[in-house]
Order: structure tokens, then C-alpha cells, then sequence
């Protein structure tokens, strides 16, 4: 498995603002929109097996009901068309591409059916109106999978994301290095940076290199925040008046549960 360290060193000032690097950004944009206890795919899978559903639909279902910004960061979803539209094509097929696909109509990648053809089985197809139309059907149906595939995989980045970026924003238990995942160690260097050493995905790339001490959890409505200045106490000036009065009327906690553990019952 190839394994690497990615580091980054930037100046450190207090009085200056340090925005949030832009990927950074959006997936704390992101992470907060989300109600708690979202399912990963695998979790998805397991309930459409059980319940002998679709996944495809399921998922497709389960995102449609996601916040906005959670949808757009996902990506569209395109549900995979039935053989039933191309099965007639079957007997108008020429023989040759009848015997490349087992007699039978898969959902194959559309490379697959055109490699290695000769210069005869190639000229067929200009003339075949059922093979040019199932190569289309399989031209389609290679992207849409592609796009399924993606949109998979951004969507457990998103859920992965929420917990990575609760862990390192939970001042009460930052001990680095931690696994995540049992797939990336994640740890800070001797200037609170984090790196991590890892098989890298995008959502590791996401956190490599920036300060640690900067993401935290907003004590007032416990969504992730990026400090800009290294003393920004809340993720916004609403919150942080609501923190100044408590602190007047003698109410405020400094230390409280991380935005994944939600406090019940707050004042």
C-alpha cells in the first residue's frame, strides 16, 4: 500500500485573518447543514437488503431529502435505465456482437463490446440501426454508472467528513495522532499543523496541511467553525453576543460536547 506524509509550513500571526483554505470551506459548509445521524452507504445497502430494496432507488431517495448544498456537493444521481428498453434489439443485432454479449442483453461497458474489433465488424455498425442504438444504450449507461460511482463516494466523504471534523474541533479529546477510519493517521506537527500519513482520498487532502487549532466546534450552537484570528472564540458575531451575555449573567460553560454529541436541553 503506498503510504506518504503530506506537510505544509505557512507564517502564524495572530492579528492578522487566515480564511479557510476553499475545499476546507465547503466541506464545514456542508457538514453543518446535515441532520444528525446520517447512514453511510454501507449502512444504505444493508437497509435495502434487508428490506429487499433497491439501493440505487433507496439512496437516490435519501438524498433527495438532503439540505441543498448537501445535494449539490453529492452530485446528481442517475438511476440506471431496464435492460427492458434494448431487449427487442436482441434478434436485429449483428451475429458477431450477438456472441460478444453471450446471446443475451447485459449492462456491459460500452468499451467493452467495441474492443478489438476488425475492420468488417466495424463497418457493420454504420449499418445496423439496432447496433448502433444498444451502443448508445451502453454509452449512456457507462456514464451514468460513472456518475452513480462518484456521487457514492463524495457522499461518504460528506458523512466521514462530519465526524473527522468533530474529532479534531473536540478540544477536550484532541490527541493526535489518532486513526480514522483505521485508514488515515492523522496527526499534528510541531506548529499544530495537521498531516496525514495515509493512502490519500480528497477528504484527507482537504485537512493536510492546515492548523488544527483553528477548526473547532462553536460553543454556543456547536456547528464546526474555521477561526480566522487564532482568538475567535464562536463562528460568528450572533453567536458570540449570545456568548458575551451568558458570560454576563454567569451562565456560560466554556467546555462543552462536541456538535456530533448534541446537549439536551440547552439554555
Amino acid at each position: 500500500m503506498l503510504r506518504k506524509t503530506i506537510k505544509t509550513t505557512s507564517t502564524r500571526g495572530h492579528s492578522r485573518k487566515h480564511p479557510a483554505p476553499p475545499a476546507l470551506k465547503l466541506l464545514i459548509e456542508v457538514v453543518n447543514a446535515l441532520p444528525e445521524g446520517m447512514p453511510n452507504t454501507a449502512a444504505i445497502n444493508e437497509e435495502a437488503r434487508q428490506n429487499g430494496q433497491d439501493f440505487d432507488r433507496l439512496f437516490s431517495e435519501k438524498l433527495r431529502k438532503m439540505p441543498d448544498i448537501a445535494q449539490k456537493f453529492v452530485g446528481t444521481y442517475p438511476l440506471a435505465k431496464p435492460k427492458s428498453q434494448v431487449e427487442h434489439l436482441l434478434p436485429q443485432l449483428p451475429e458477431w456482437m450477438v456472441k460478444k454479449i453471450g446471446g443475451r442483453i447485459p449492462v456491459r461497458f460500452w468499451f467493452s463490446v467495441m474492443e478489438g474489433l476488425s475492420q468488417s465488424q466495424m463497418e457493420s455498425l454504420n449499418t445496423n440501426i439496432a447496433a448502433k442504438e444498444y451502443l448508445q444504450y451502453l454509452k449512456d449507461e457507462s456514464m451514468s454508472l460513472n456518475a452513480r460511482q462518484g456521487a457514492r463516494l463524495r457522499y461518504d466523504y460528506m458523512i466521514e467528513g462530519k465526524d473527522m471534523l468533530a474529532k479534531i474541533a473536540d478540544i477536550d479529546l484532541r490527541q493526535f495522532p489518532y486513526e480514522f477510519h483505521g485508514a488515515a493517521l492523522i496527526t499534528t506537527d510541531e506548529d499544530g499543523k495537521l498531516f496525514v500519513t495515509t493512502t490519500m482520498t480528497w477528504l484527507h487532502e482537504v485537512i493536510a496541511g492546515v492548523e488544527a487549532e483553528r477548526i473547532h466546534a462553536c460553543p454556543i450552537c456547536e456547528k464546526i467553525y474555521w477561526a480566522e484570528r487564532s482568538d475567535q472564540p464562536t463562528c460568528s458575531e450572533r453567536c458570540n453576543n449570545i456568548r458575551r451575555s451568558r458570560i454576563q449573567r454567569g451562565t456560560y460553560k466554556e467546555s462543552r460536547k462536541p456538535f456530533l454529541s448534541k446537549t439536551k436541553g440547552k439554555k
